[in-house]
């Protein structure tokens, strides 16, 4: 048996471990309401979350840090400040310190801890994206999934083992476990997270690398299905039922860990390597190793990377994607009643039924995405894809009935959560990894943000506004909510439109980076020449003669066609074709 190696899937666990800390911020739901009562607070409910929500304007600079200090280091800022942000809310909020204006720090406390938490989502998906690169869609794909329930497992957790009442002032003990939460996630993850060498092996534990998505995607699937169970059921269980299911809840949280226990490592060969690439990337068109890869035509920092209208067609079809999830997110409560739904038992199930369906959509959908890439097909085409989703389900929730309801929901959730993994992949894939920190948060933050304000909250508020009849606060029927359903609907089509027009675009870095004729042959074969691979796809782009590529191109043949990206090359610069290398890089 050989000695415990860091290894890829050590890096994945830990960053499920340090990921699901941020999905604990969107659980403001969990103590409002106590926090609402306590203070005699009426619309400065709104106010705190909506500076939650604004900071995403800002969080873009977290990922400057990720690349300015690295990762560990910016993971463990961020957890200091979001747990340390949670921990002063909670000293105010239960009235162990006294302050002029609970309103402003309540705001100001609350865009820390997001800000803090975006720190840490931007060191984990850069692991990820650095480590996985060959195949980072299911990866992603499984984080994201925990980010998604983390907001239930957090909420479930505590109502299990601490029942107390929405309004009650105890409820507000739930921030004293949110700061030791977000912390300890952290300070488990933070000794496995980190870059690792091309040499870091793929194997020596003891379950198979082509078993371990396998195996930790069902184990994602019962943490969804018993936290969904626990969110539907809470109100008819027994407080000790509660608990058994909250211990149920953290058992399958440390699950991921028991695939690293240590195994018999294999001895590598080209074959043993070609198979286990075969097992990982499935079926479909073979696709160049990432030792074989060049780097992006179009990689660059956020600076450059904003220069080109490629980035903000992908801005666009984020913002509309983002806005058919969070106009539900923020307005559903009052969609269900205004449908004339059964009140709190339908806006919960609803809840349930989104929360469900975009942890799925989080889970495969950029797995999705690599069988079409796999296709010949961009990224960017899956976007597009989902975007006509996103906008048939606003289109059925346009449709009166319970069952069109609960349709549009779960078509709109499956569409917002596929996004996440998509989106991250993709700007992986055109615009390269070496900044994917700072390139990534320019994404995650602002289009949120912007779609929180400008269409969950004041074209939702308008159009419900316009409906509701003279001398009443409430309004009632399908129509209150009808236009910003094809509003949205209408933004997913423009966002199809840019998503096709990036897609079309960005035929030209597939066609460089992924896409190989030759790449079947040398998996076969057992053999990784990446200047044959650059000579197959100069002789696909027509940008440069086979003769000039092969001997190196003198003066003549660089200044006649423009030069493709290198191969990845190891520390001394020489082309690294390591079976090592192979197996951490083609396989993952």
């Amino acid at each position: 048996v050989a000695t415990m190696a860091l290894t890829p899937w050590h890096t994945l666990v830990a960053a499920l471990w340090a990921g699901i800390t941020c999905g604990f911020l969107y659980t403001f739901g969990t103590f409002g309401s106590a926090l609402k009562a306590k203070f005699d607070f009426t619309t400065e409910i709104s106010t705190i979350s909506m500076c939650q929500v604004a900071s995403g304007l800002i969080t873009f600079t977290s990922g400057l840090l990720v690349d300015w200090m690295g990762i560990r280091a910016t993971l463990l800022l961020g957890a200091i400040v979001n747990s340390g942000s949670w921990f002063f809310f909670g000293l105010i909020a239960n009235g162990l310190v006294t302050v002029e204006s609970p309103v402003a720090a309540f705001s100001f406390l609350v865009a820390f801890a997001t800000w803090g938490g975006a720190c840490v989502t931007g060191a984990v998906f850069t692991t990820l994206a650095k480590n996985f690169r060959a195949s980072s869609a299911g990866a992603i794909g499984i984080a994201k999934a925990w980010v998604g329930v983390a907001s239930g497992v957090a909420t479930i957790v505590f109502v299990g083992f601490f029942p107390t009442d929405d309004k009650s002032s105890e409820r507000l003990g739930y921030l004293w476990f949110l700061s030791a939460a977000c912390l300890l996630g952290v300070l488990l993850a933070a000794p496995f997270l980190q870059i690792l060498p091309p040499q870091a092996p793929l194997d020596g534990l003891c379950v198979p690398p082509v078993w371990q998505y396998r195996v930790l995607t069902l184990i994602t699937l019962g943490l969804i299905a018993v936290t969904a169970t626990a969110s539907l059921l809470h109100d008819s269980l027994s407080g000790s039922e509660m608990a058994a299911l909250s211990t149920t809840i953290l058992v399958i949280v440390l699950c991921p860990a028991l695939l690293l226990c240590p195994g018999r490592r294999s001895r590598h060969t080209p074959a043993s390597d070609a198979r286990e690439a075969a097992a990982l990337q499935g079926d479909g068109a073979p696709l160049l190793s990432a030792a074989e890869r060049p780097i992006s035509p179009w990689a660059s920092g956020p600076g450059k990377m904003l220069r080109r209208v490629d980035a903000w067609l992908l801005w666009l079809t984020i913002f509309a994607l983002q806005t058919g999830g969070i106009v539900l997110t923020t307005n559903l409560s009052s969609i269900t009643d205004s449908r004339g739904g059964g009140g709190s038992a339908d806006a919960a199930e609803a809840t349930a039924v989104f929360s469900c369906a975009q942890s799925l959509g989080r889970l495969f959908g950029g797995r999705l995405s690599d069988l079409a890439v796999r296709r010949s097909f961009t990224r960017p085409f899956c976007l597009a894809v989902v975007t006509f989703v996103m906008c048939g389900a606003h289109l059925i929730l346009c449709i009166p009935g319970r069952e069109a309801l609960f349709l549009g929901v779960g078509l709109a959730g499956w569409a917002f959560g596929s996004m996440y993994p998509t989106m991250i992949v993709t700007i992986s894939d055109l615009f390269g990894t070496e900044r994917i920190g700072s390139n990534y948060m320019v994404y995650d933050g602002s289009p949120s943000a912007s779609a929180s304000i400008l269409m969950g909250k004041w074209l939702a508020t308008a159009v419900y506004e316009a409906h509701t009849e003279p001398g009443k606060t409430s309004c009632t029927g399908h129509l209150c909510y009808r236009d910003t359903f094809l509003s949205v609907a209408g933004l997913q089509l423009l966002a199809a439109l840019c998503a096709m027009a990036l897609s079309l675009r960005s035929r030209i870095v597939y066609r460089t980076c992924f896409w190989a004729p030759n790449a079947s042959q040398n998996r076969v074969e057992g053999t990784s020449d990446p200047s044959s691979c650059a000579l197959d796809r100069q002789k696909m782009l027509g940008n440069a003669s086979p003769d000039s590529t092969a001997s190196g191109g003198g003066s003549d043949a660089a200044s006649s066609s423009p030069q493709l990206p290198q191969p990845i090359r190891g520390a001394h610069g020489a082309a690294d074709s390591s079976p090592n290398r192979a197996a951490v890089e083609v396989t993952s």
